[in-house]
C-alpha cells in the first residue's frame, strides 16, 4: 500500500518517490529497535533509499527474481545483489502473478488494476474485516476468470530460488509461499504440505544438505538473530 513517505511498488515513478525525509527516520527507527526492514512491496526508488540507509540485513520477505517474471513486485539482480550485501535474503513468493511472465497474457497493467482494486477494497471496507476478506475473494475469482487457469508449477517456483542461489550464493535466499495473501497458488503447490517436495527438488538439483536446510529455516534465523 502506498504511503506518504514511502512509494510502493504499485505507484508510478515521480520526482518524489522513494523514501522522504520522514521514511529515512523509520527506517532508521526501526534497525534501532531490532526491526527487521522488509523492502517486498516497495518500489525500486524506496528500495535503493532504504538499501542506502541500511545499516543492518534486511529481508524481502516475499518476492521473486525480476529476471525470471519482470513485473513491478519483482526484483532485479542488482537489487537481489544489494540484499545480499547486506547480510539479508530474498524469500521467494509463491503466488503464480509473480513467478510466470505469461500469467497475465501479455497485459502490463493487469497487476496495477488488480492491486488498485485490492487497494480500494482495503481502504473502503476499513472497518468491515468480513466484508473486506469477501470483497478480496470476489476481486481474486474475477482475476482468474479473466485470465485462466495458472500453468506456474513447483518447478517454476525452484526455479526462481536457484536463480538467486546462482546470483548470490545459498545464504540468501528462503521461502515466502505468501499463502495468507494470495487467492491463487501453482497447480501443484496447494499449500504447505508442498514444502518437503520443494526441499527435495532442490536436493535433486545439487543443492548440499546444509544449502536446503539455510533455504528451509537457517537464512531467517540467522537474519532474525542479526
Amino acid at each position: 500500500r502506498h504511503l506518504e513517505w514511502a512509494a510502493s511498488s504499485g505507484e508510478p515513478w515521480t520526482a518524489s518517490s522513494g523514501l522522504t525525509a520522514f521514511g529515512r527516520e523509520v527506517v532508521r527507527a526501526m534497525e534501532s529497535l531490532g526491526v527487521i526492514v522488509d523492502v517486498s512491496h516497495v518500489h525500486a526508488s524506496t528500495f535503493w533509499d532504504g538499501a542506502r540507509i541500511a545499516r543492518k540485513p534486511f529481508i524481502a520477505s516475499h518476492s521473486c527474481a525480476a529476471a525470471l517474471c519482470p513485473v513491478a513486485r519483482n526484483l532485479t539482480d542488482d537489487q537481489i545483489k544489494a540484499v545480499a550485501a547486506s547480510g539479508g535474503m530474498v524469500a521467494v513468493n509463491f503466488f503464480p502473478g509473480f513467478l510466470d511472465p505469461d500469467y497475465f497474457a501479455g497485459d502490463a497493467s493487469a497487476l496495477e488494476k488488480l492491486f488498485a482494486d485490492l487497494e480500494r477494497i482495503e481502504v473502503e471496507y476499513a472497518d468491515d474485516p468480513a466484508r473486506k476478506i469477501a470483497e478480496f475473494h470476489r476481486s481474486g475469482k474475477a482475476t482468474r476468470e479473466n485470465r485462466g487457469p495458472a500453468k506456474a508449477d513447483l518447478d517454476l517456483l525452484v526455479a526462481h530460488i536457484r536463480h538467486i542461489v546462482d546470483l548470490v550464493g545459498d545464504d540468501h535466499v528462503g521461502l515466502g509461499s505468501d499463502f495468507d495473501g494470495m487467492f491463487e497458488v501453482p497447480r501443484d503447490v496447494p499449500d504447505c504440505s508442498a514444502y518437503p517436495r520443494i526441499l527435495a527438488r532442490l536436493a535433486d538439483m545439487g543443492l548440499s544438505e546444509h544449502s536446503v536446510r539455510k533455504i528451509a529455516w537457517g537464512n531467517f534465523l540467522r537474519v532474525f538473530r542479526a
